[in-house]
């Protein structure tokens, strides 16, 4: 029996050697699992018997006798045996040890990783409250039991409450942290049976190992793939060159084995005035670089630590430092060398020859002695960079022209005004965002966002129809495409007036840094409405802060209000600019064959300056046409009767009046910028715009650009009949028979008017009433009239006063031929004059309209 345990030792030894083997050697490989198996079930595993209230346990007995490392194996397998003893003496606190595993002593080191117990269990022939224990813990090499690796307890115990009466797995992880094992310590493994009963008699307990039908896996115990055994460095290091030039760089490398996790090194003389490390490495980096600043010999050390120790490789003269043989070459690269707002480039020294020192003028009155900086331009504009490169033999100098670009963000404006020569400064200054904010109103709260609509990319093969829908009056598609921010800022006329006054028809362009401008006009600037609102140069963002941090900064945005769109933003719609803008300053996106309007295009970033030209320049007349149904700019139009249309002055030059003439009568029919105009009547028509400022005026004809298309309604009437020796009597005269009237209309809406002719040199002041007459002419002298007007109605409506003006006597609403009786009432006043041989006189004239 001893020589078979003795078998089994050997294997057991042979198993744990190739084990360790596998983890130190490759952490990646698999768990390695040892199964745990009864060879013979008339062979139970050994066991240990204990008696007496007072726990004695010879640990190193146990290990010697009971260790079975035979019992564990690499293969699963099925389990048909029994473990158990016989304990004879009466007591309590009785244990069985039921088996123990132990693994070849090991080297020392510090070990970290997870070990795992799963044992296969089932009772057998157990007494009542026989509780079972399993252990894990270090053996030291001096016999003697060191730390409880499974709970990390006093008690060292882990197991399951009772031992299952059925075949059950369990599973112990054991979490091992850095543990130090001396030179010779062991890894224990033990499982026991505790009885707490005090017996009177001998009695058995025990545990199968695997089930009693032989269908279950053994136990095993089983070593993680991270499990690593760390064991006290042995230091070593080199250097890529041990006779480096003054100001060369060397790397030093690492080669101690058994993982160090920290490194110290120690270079003879004085850091920073004898040597440097460089490139963001230092004394306790594990491959650092370094740089010699005096020529010499010097001595090198290397401590390598982990957690199990520490060792020390010193290098006695490991280096000998020659001085600089020729002056360096300088050069240096940087990156980004463009970029907006604040930019941060990172130069590299480029320099050849090993230089010591180095400095950098980077062109904004600030300088640098490191090897390689990194700096912050904040400033829009070029910058010229120089890097000075030196050592013991002399020194260089690099310098690359506008090597750096900053787009950057504007902090303060420029602003200029001309005068009429449009060349000549009248007056100009320069304020910061922060003396805005300091002397000016600040317009916006922080709160409200601002937006401006960007095209509107809808197609329809109606041209009318695609041009509304691009102008999208109902500013309800994309007018949320650029949110511009709860942003503050001052109102660009407050600018202006810093330089002022401000002559009214002056143009404001606005510029800025990266090479945009535009031109607005002035009541753009001074005489907007609260629709598309004032224009406000903004300085801050609420999520970037102030200008340069807010990168888009200085920037211009319109402060619309919330009138048109859907969801009451404050949005500046396309259609808003259309209606407020004289179309010269209209913006279009352009994809290189269609033109979407949008407002996005004028609003600039990085605004730097501000001209204003007072220059009135005359105005180039134009004009365009809309239906006014349609708003489709046209340059001719042609329509059936009535038609009306709406002209658009499209002059440049900025205009302030407007004379239209529709019918090129020389009359001027209307003096609005966008006047509306309804053409009645068939026929092509000429319409000549003068659109004038104080510098001048220019005049536009559209020969035949309005042409009205349908048939003219006609009207004919006549009339029969007349009055002749009138006698008139004081009172009232009527005569309802003599005159008659007839009408003959293809209109369906007609009248037929009638006034006193005012013919043969009647005087015109007698107008409406009966005059003098000779015969031949009316006395113009001293002449004699009736006090009252003649009165006259058609049909049966009521009589009019005929007077120099048309009275309207006769309506219809159809076409056709009608009849009249012309009806006619004269008033003779008491003293009103008769007259010898001449009698009185009034010519009466009708005339017929269609409507």
């Amino acid at each position: 029996m001893a020589h078979k345990k003795r078998e089994r030792w050997k294997a057991f030894h042979v198993l744990i050697v190739i084990l360790f083997a596998v983890v130190l050697v490759s952490a990646a490989e698999a768990a390695t699992t040892l199964y745990l198996r009864d060879t013979a079930a008339s062979e139970p595993m050994p066991n240990a018997k204990q008696s007496g209230d007072t726990i004695v346990h010879d640990y190193a007995t146990s290990v010697a006798t009971y260790a079975n490392p035979a019992l564990m194996t690499t293969t699963a397998g099925t389990v048909s045996g029994q473990n158990a003893a016989t304990l004879n003496e009466p007591g309590a606190n009785h244990y069985t040890h039921l088996g123990s595993w132990i693994s070849d002593p090991v080297a020392a080191q510090t070990v970290s990783g997870t070990v795992t117990i799963g044992l296969n269990v089932q009772e057998y022939d157990a007494k009542a409250n026989m509780n079972p224990r399993i252990m894990i813990y270090r053996w030291t090499a001096e016999d003697v039991k060191g730390e409880n690796l499974l709970a990390l307890t006093t008690s060292g115990t882990e197991a399951p409450a009772t031992w299952p009466s059925s075949p059950t797995t369990y599973f112990t992880s054991v979490s091992l942290s850095a543990v130090v094992f001396e030179a010779g310590d062991r890894i224990v493994i033990e499982v026991e049976s505790y009885d707490a009963n005090t017996r009177t008699n001998s009695f058995t307990q025990g545990i199968r190992f695997g089930g009693s039908s032989g269908g279950a896996y053994g136990s095993y115990v089983q070593f993680s793939d991270d499990l690593t055994f760390v064991q006290v460095p042995i230091a070593d290091f080199s250097a890529d060159d041990t006779t480096p030039d003054i100001g060369q760089t060397i790397t030093f490398s690492d080669l101690s084995t058994n993982i160090p996790t920290s490194w110290a090194w120690t270079i003879e003389g004085t850091e920073n005035t004898d040597y440097q490390f460089v490139d963001a490495t230092s004394a306790t980096s594990q491959n650092p670089k370094a740089q010699f600043l005096a020529a010499g010999t010097y001595d090198v050390s290397l401590t390598a630590t982990n957690s199990a120790g520490s060792d020390v490789e010193a290098k006695t003269d490991y280096i000998t430092v020659t001085g600089a043989s020729s002056p360096p070459v300088a050069a240096f690269s940087g990156t980004p060398r463009f970029g907006t707002g604040y930019v941060t480039v990172q130069f590299t020294d480029l320099s050849t020859n090993n230089p010591t020192s180095w400095t950098w003028d980077f062109g904004d009155g600030l300088t640098s002695s490191e090897q390689n900086p990194s700096h912050l331009f904040l400033g829009a504009g070029y910058y010229t960079v120089t890097l000075t490169a030196s050592n013991s033999a002399g020194s260089d100098s690099e310098t690359k022209v506008n090597y750096i670009y900053v787009l950057g963000a504007s902090t303060q404006i420029r602003i200029v005004k001309y005068a009429t020569d449009n060349t000549t400064i009248l007056a100009e200054t320069t304020i910061t965002n922060k003396t805005m904010e300091d002397t000016l109103p600040v317009v916006g709260d922080g709160t409200t966002h601002y937006f401006h609509q960007g095209p509107v990319f809808l197609d329809d093969p109606d041209p009318v129809t695609q041009e509304m829908l691009r102008w999208n009056p109902g500013e309800n598609v994309n007018y949320l495409e650029k949110d511009y921010e709860a942003v503050k800022g001052t109102n660009l006329k407050d600018l202006c007036d810093l330089v002022g006054p401000i002559p009214e028809g002056s143009r404001i362009q606005v510029k800025s840094t990266d090479g945009w401008n535009k031109f607005f006009a002035y009541r753009n600037v001074y005489q907007y409405s609260d629709r598309e609102g004032p224009m406000v140069i903004t300085w801050w963002r609420p999520d970037q802060g102030y200008v340069p941090y807010y990168q888009e900064g200085m920037r211009l945005i319109w402060y619309a209000d919330t009138s048109t769109n859907p969801t009451g933003s404050h949005a500046l719609g396309n259609w808003d600019w259309h209606e407020a803008a004289n179309p010269a300053y209209w913006y279009w996106y352009t994809d290189g064959v269609k033109k979407y309007p949008t407002t996005t295009g004028i609003s600039g970033q990085k605004v730097n300056e501000i001209a204003i030209y007072t220059g009135i320049i005359t105005p180039v007349a134009d004009f365009k046409i809309n239906r006014t149904s349609e708003h489709l700019p046209f340059t001719s139009y042609t329509g059936e009767a009535p038609l009306t249309v709406q002209f658009i002055d499209w002059s440049t030059g900025d205009p302030s009046s407007w004379a239209w003439d529709f019918n090129n009568d020389g009359i001027t029919d209307s003096t609005l910028e966008r006047p509306i105009h309804t053409f009645t009547t068939p026929g092509t028509y000429t319409v000549k715009l003068t659109a004038a400022n104080s510098a001048g005026s220019d005049t536009e004809t559209k020969t035949g650009c309005i042409v009205v298309t349908g048939t003219t309604p006609t009207i004919d009437i006549d009339t029969t009949g007349g009055i002749s020796n009138w006698a008139l009597v004081t009172g009232t005269n009527e005569d309802t028979t003599s005159v008659d009237l007839s009408v003959t209309t293809t209109a369906s809406s007609w009248e037929v008017r009638v006034k006193d002719g005012l013919d043969d040199g009647k005087p015109a002041d007698t107008a409406g009433m009966m005059s003098e007459y000779t015969g031949s002419a009316y006395v113009t002298s001293g002449y004699k009239s009736l006090v009252n007007a003649l009165q006259v109605k058609s049909g049966t409506g009521s009589y009019v006063t005929v007077s120099g003006s048309d009275q309207v006597v006769q309506m219809g609403s159809s076409s056709g031929s009608f009849s009249y009786d012309i009806a006619m009432k004269q008033e003779i006043a008491t003293g009103d004059p008769v007259i010898t041989p001449n009698v009185y006189r009034i010519v009466v004239t009708f005339t017929g309209a269609t409507n």
